[in-house]
């Protein structure tokens, strides 16, 4: 047992909890580092080397959630803890660097390194104490050691949010990269309205939650939202990182409309595709479909049109800088800037010039425009104009702007065209395969018989 704790069990009394709390605290790191090492160990052995505990047949189910919750509780607070530790080293290097510039220097003040180039050899050496010492690469540990710097700094909610579990690590990591552009003021300033909404966000999934930062930010600097949105648009890139078996992964980084084009564009293609017979599965259909186009095959897609839902007050599309954000059918909450310009020209009243410049594609160049109605007090979309009278098509349309992602608790996923409630009520009838279930089915007869 190490030193502070037998000091605490020599003093027989007041809250046992308090005294232990009030004794880490004047032990300093070392006394947490002490702590923290005898319930590891602890933990570890429990871990690797149960005994019965984990196979008692009288314990009851609610016993193991209460295990569970508790596991996930202390993941949480040492999360935080971590953060708090990551500054600390930091600042604890900082001091030490400074010290060691000014005795080389021989004290003096004008021959000493400058206060930024001490702050950039902390950073890198804090960097890199962390990367050792939580196995991340150097990349993941300075841009770790960066959030947890703005959290302890300027964003005491969230960091309460994260140590008590409302937050899970990776949302608050987020959160601190996504306010980087803002200054200490405006990170203080969304996270206090971040930790107003955290009651009514409880329960949404990531997409749901990276919104919801996205409209904080854009409350908190509207004036800058054009900025920040034509910086991202200068850092669009494609890469591709290896896969196993032999398989690579592809990603694109480019503006949000312009990529759920692309992924409407290739799920119609494996719709139709299905609908005439063929027998891959969806996905396998869009990533041929994809590769086939781009490449330029024979079975490449054909050019067509698209209807993408895209939700903008009139104030964002007229008037930039109110601090009010677009939506997309199946994506979610951007920047109005991101879909201002796609939308000016095709809106625009043609000329009769321009009209027969534009020739056969002058109709699919047009815009639509949908007056959608919406609740004074919780802005949620209460109505949709619509001409027609094909009532359960513009019903779709109006749950898919609606709602835009799945109302399950902690699912995000977008909602999209040819998704129905009968469908996912067929998928929860017993019996029922998925696409996928059925093709690995039917590859396990072909084995069995031979064809593969």
């Amino acid at each position: 047992m190490n030193a502070f704790a037998q000091d605490f069990d020599a003093t027989g009394v007041g809250d046992p909890i308090q005294l232990l709390l009030e004794t880490v605290r004047s032990g300093g790191p070392t006394a947490v580092a002490e702590l923290l090492g005898d319930q590891g160990h602890l933990l570890v052995e429990l871990a690797t080397d149960p005994g019965r505990l984990f196979t008692a047949k009288d314990a009851a189910a609610g016993e193991y959630t209460a295990v569970i919750k508790r596991v996930q509780e202390q993941r949480a607070a040492m999360d935080a803890l971590e953060m708090r530790a990551m500054v600390g080293l930091a600042d604890a290097l900082r001091t030490e660097i400074r010290a060691e510039a000014m005795a080389e220097a021989a004290h003096e003040p004008e021959a000493a390194e400058s206060d930024e180039t001490t702050e950039l050899l902390a950073e890198r050496s804090a960097a890199r104490d962390v990367s050792m010492t939580s196995r991340r690469s150097p990349y993941m540990a300075d841009r770790t050691l960066t959030a947890a710097r703005r959290l302890v700094e300027s964003m005491p909610k969230m960091l309460h949010a994260l140590a008590t579990g409302k937050i899970t690590s990776g949302v608050a990591r987020s959160t601190a990269t996504s306010v980087a552009a803002l200054t200490p003021v405006q990170r203080t300033q969304v996270d206090a309205i971040l930790g107003a909404r955290l009651a009514s966000l409880d329960g949404c999934g990531s997409q749901d939650w990276d919104g919801a930062v996205a409209k904080a930010i854009a409350e908190s600097d509207p004036e800058g939202e054009v900025k920040r949105h034509q910086h991202a648009r200068q850092n669009r890139h494609v890469t591709v990182r290896r896969g196993k078996n032999g398989m690579a992964s592809m990603t694109a980084h480019l503006p949000a409309l312009e990529a759920m084009k692309v992924r409407k564009r290739l799920a119609l293609e494996a719709e139709r595709l299905r609908a005439s017979g063929d027998r891959r599965g969806h996905q396998q259909i869009q990533t041929d479909s994809f590769v086939d186009t781009l490449l330029g095959t024979e079975d490449g897609m054909d050019r067509t049109d698209l209807d993408i839902g895209v939700i903008i007050t009139d104030r964002a599309l007229l008037h930039p800088g109110q601090g009010d954000l677009a939506h997309i059918e199946g994506y979610g909450p951007v920047p109005a800037e991101a879909v201002r310009e796609d939308l000016q020209g095709p809106l625009a009243e043609f000329s009769g010039e321009a009209e027969g410049a534009l020739g056969d594609d002058a109709p699919a160049a047009r815009r639509t425009l949908r007056r959608l109605y919406t609740h004074p007090t919780t802005g949620e979309l209460v109505a949709v104009e619509s001409v027609g009278r094909a009532f359960p098509k513009a019903l779709a349309r109006f749950i898919r702007w609606r709602d835009t992602t799945c109302r399950g608790p902690f699912c995000d996923a977008p909602i999209l065209p040819g998704t129905s409630i009968v469908r996912s009520r067929i998928m929860k009838r017993p019996g029922f395969r998925s696409e996928s279930q059925q093709g690995e089915s039917e590859y396990a007869q072909e084995v069995q018989s031979g064809a593969a």
